[in-house]
């Protein structure tokens, strides 16, 4: 266990020195914000000229998958650009998206999975069907089903982009957790917590702004207050996505040693 909680600590440096060393790994995340947010107007749209029709329900499903799709693939561009970081080999998103797009049907099939298990967990979160000791079971269901999926989700992405054996080959690899519990749990857990406080630091902060800037222009203050929250609770997720893959995929590297070296798991 000692040596497990070594290796994480090890996996957590290589993670932010990556994060130092190639800005171009900020790309993936940062377009799957934009790409996502622009699927989020189609939707709303969707829904506003269509409604619940069967077309319009249609549209809401592929938009949907779409966005789980989305992340897939700006997910395993990051993963393989990643890679090319840590063998010393220049990255761009060209090439991680090349290598995403090669991959399309087994991202395809992992998209689909991660909408089926969201709208499980959306379901038992919303049911309402039940005495209160019920309700409060399937909330915590919910819960153990959502993170599960975080952290096997996330260490799949790698398993796909970086090797050969597609969706199924990455299923097979998941077992390996259990023997790395310290290491998936702070990949799984430990990233969310911290975000959690860094947006109230963000609100924190934005507030103190527009109170400072209030005492010049009440509606200014206010104003620049939401903007500067709105701009750094975005930064922060940026970040927050970018830690999360970059960590999940130095972890399965520390796993698949051979694959820094140029050869294949």
């Amino acid at each position: 266990m000692a040596s497990n909680w070594y290796r994480t600590g090890e996996v957590l440096k290589q993670t932010f020195r990556l994060a130092a060393k190639d800005k171009d790994l900020y790309w993936p995340p940062i377009l799957n914000l934009l790409v996502n947010f622009g699927l989020l107007v189609l939707l709303i749209v969707s829904f506003l000229v269509y409604g619940l029709s069967p077309f319009g329900v249609l549209l809401l499903v592929l938009l949907f998958f779409g966005s789980f799709l989305t992340t897939a693939i700006f997910g395993a561009a990051l993963s393989w650009m990643t890679l090319e970081v840590v063998r010393g080999e220049d990255t761009h998103l060209g090439s991680g998206l090349r290598r995403a797009f090669s991959r399309f049907s087994s991202l395809a099939a992992y998209a689909f999975v991660a909408l089926l298990i969201q709208l499980l967990v959306s379901q038992l979160r919303n049911n309402r069907n039940g005495s209160f000791l019920v309700m409060l079971v399937k909330r915590f269901f919910a819960g153990v089903i959502d993170e599960a999926w975080d952290i096997a989700g996330n260490f799949m992405l790698p398993a796909i982009a970086l090797t050969d054996h597609g969706f199924k080959g990455a299923v097979k690899e998941l077992p390996v957790l259990l023997k790395h519990l310290p290491q998936a749990l702070v990949g799984g857990f430990a990233f969310d917590l911290v975000l959690g406080w860094v947006i109230l630091l963000d609100i924190a902060v934005a507030a103190l702004f527009g109170w400072l800037l209030a005492a010049i222009s009440p509606l200014g203050g206010l104003l620049a207050g939401i903007a500067l929250a709105f701009v750094l609770i975005i930064a922060t997720v940026v970040f927050h996505g970018f830690v999360k893959s970059v960590y999940f995929t130095n972890l399965y590297l520390d796993l698949h040693p051979e694959m820094k070296k140029g050869k294949k798991a």
